[in-house]
């Protein structure tokens, strides 16, 4: 199950981060209070990444890792609902045709869509604020975006923060591991066994 977990959310990370690419190449140039463009997120170059993170992990919530009947009838992984009444859902799910269209449409959410426009402005002045830490930046537009996303759910934020923090754990290369003695320690016995075969041969 574990296993299971992990792939989901490396998965969805990746088709995340995809989705909001072509968004981000979608608009080209800095647009005013929109910080998914080329210029914006080659300046911050965490940004993608850590907004592919959030929308991983509220995959992994939704859907519970992918296991939800949305997710499996519907590949609805996001608990996106329709737009509109034409679209066609079920018990006001919106159903997608694969899951890597699921998160195009939450890219679009995410970059574009007038319901997150003060979003987006905050997260472009946050960004050029001097007093704010890359990560104080990210918690207040994760916040803002959960308070719209699931307002029904005051703790969604929180939730979304914890698995977001948990994705990065698990998808961490593993850290290479110290060497146990000094340089000056190995130098001296890698000294000593190119010493070794020359009082062999004198014996």
């Amino acid at each position: 199950m574990e296993q299971h977990r992990k792939i989901f959310a490396s998965k969805a990370t990746a088709l995340a981060t995809v989705a909001l690419m072509r968004e981000v190449c979608h608009n080209t140039t800095a647009t005013p209070g929109n910080p998914f463009n080329l210029a914006t997120c080659a300046e911050h170059p965490d940004l993608i990444p850590a907004v592919a993170r959030m929308g991983a992990a509220q995959a992994c919530l939704e859907s519970a890792y992918g296991t939800s009947k949305a997710a499996t009838h519907h590949r609805n992984v996001l608990g996106i609902k329709p737009s509109s009444p034409s679209h066609s859902h079920v018990d006001v799910i919106r159903i997608f045709t694969s899951i890597e269209q699921c998160f195009e449409s939450w890219a679009y959410l995410v970059a574009r869509s007038t319901h997150y426009t003060k979003v987006r402005n905050a997260l472009e002045e946050d960004l050029g604020a001097a007093d704010l830490t890359f990560e104080e930046t990210m918690g207040a537009f994760e916040e803002a975006f959960a308070n719209i996303y699931c307002p029904a759910d005051a703790d969604y934020a929180n939730k979304i923060s914890i698995l977001s923090a948990e994705i990065t754990d698990a998808l961490a290369p593993p850290a290479k591991t110290k060497p146990t003695t000094s340089p000056a320690a190995r130098r001296k016995v890698n000294q000593a066994a190119r010493r070794a075969p020359k009082k062999e041969a004198r014996k």
